[in-house]
């Protein structure tokens, strides 16, 4: 898996993940262990997973926990060192993002945040995507 995949992983994802991987390989890599254990765990590790999902919607810590809320990087044109540090970007990244964006001018971003699934939303001002100032005026 590159960098980009694992990193939209949810953090719970990423940990059934290696788990299960490990208890798979056991009885492949040794003929003497039997398969009855293996299946005993895996099926008893999905369970397990099933219910902390479900857990996760209905207690709002748990969700907070296994789901991040989103990291403000960019606000009104300024970038927030920080946050970028927290969500362990490199400024090279977060140019290249933006130009995938067709973004050329981080002072032209009005809110951009890393989501947790590892993706970039921006939002631009107003006045720079049509290229002329709007008017707010019932008149």
């Amino acid at each position: 898996m590159g960098q980009r995949s694992i990193s939209q992983l949810r953090f719970l994802d990423f940990i059934i993940a290696l788990t299960l991987g490990n208890i798979i390989a056991h009885p492949l890599s040794d003929e003497h262990l039997g398969l009855k254990g293996s299946m005993i765990t895996t099926i008893s590790l999905v369970l397990l997973y099933l219910a902390a999902i479900w857990l996760s919607l209905k207690v709002p810590l748990l969700k907070q926990f296994f789901d991040p809320s989103a990291i403000t990087l960019i606000q009104n044109g300024k970038l927030d060192y920080r946050n970028l540090s927290k969500a362990k970007l490199a400024i090279e990244f977060l140019y290249a993002e933006l130009r995938k964006s067709n973004v050329e001018d981080i002072t032209k971003v009005a809110f951009a945040s890393w989501e947790p699934g590892g993706t970039l939303s921006v939002f631009v001002h107003a006045r720079t995507m049509y290229g002329w100032r709007r008017k707010f005026s019932p008149f």
